[in-house]
């Protein structure tokens, strides 16, 4: 083999090289960034894909409606690998329940049949559910039942794929 052949095959091995290795790093940042607002949120917050203790503000987000700060969490769970996945309970106090329904627009009203399988809040639960196929590959569903003293105890579940 010649000098100028050695040369020259040194030449296409650095240059596949730092073309794979670009390609690598590309696809990692498109990747990392492609994060929902609570990957971020785990990320930045827990260090990991999963994470509980999250803010009104976090499910709100994930959940398409806005939760008032007087909101009590009960318990929450973020997990995400492939997918992601929430649940929580929550108490939205009787004087906030009103602006909180007015936050429901993307859901469609919400009825007992939507309750079939979901737990049991109490006697006068209804559900509400947004379907994979109108959320745009994230399904999203919330069971809400009326306490004594007027406020709503409401537990979400949403999932995105």
């Amino acid at each position: 083999m010649s000098k100028r052949s050695l040369w020259i095959l040194i030449g296409v091995v650095i240059v596949a090289a730092v073309a794979i290795v670009s390609a690598i790093f590309v696809s990692g940042l498109i990747l990392a960034t492609d994060a929902k607002d609570g990957d971020e949120i785990c990320q930045r917050e827990a260090r990991s894909d999963s994470c509980t203790d999250l803010t009104p503000e976090v499910i709100g987000d994930l959940m398409q409606m806005e939760l008032p700060d007087s909101v009590t969490v009960e318990s929450s769970e973020y997990q995400q690998f492939q997918d992601w996945h929430l649940e929580a309970t929550f108490v939205v106090p009787p004087e906030d329940v009103a602006a909180w329904e007015e936050t429901l627009g993307a859901y469609p009203a919400p009825t007992t049949e939507q309750c079939l399988g979901k737990p049991d809040l109490g006697p006068d639960q209804v559900c509400a559910m947004i379907s994979a196929e109108e959320g745009d590959g994230e399904q999203r569903s919330y069971i809400r039942a009326d306490q004594a003293d007027g406020s709503v105890k409401v537990a979400v579940e949403a999932i995105g794929f």
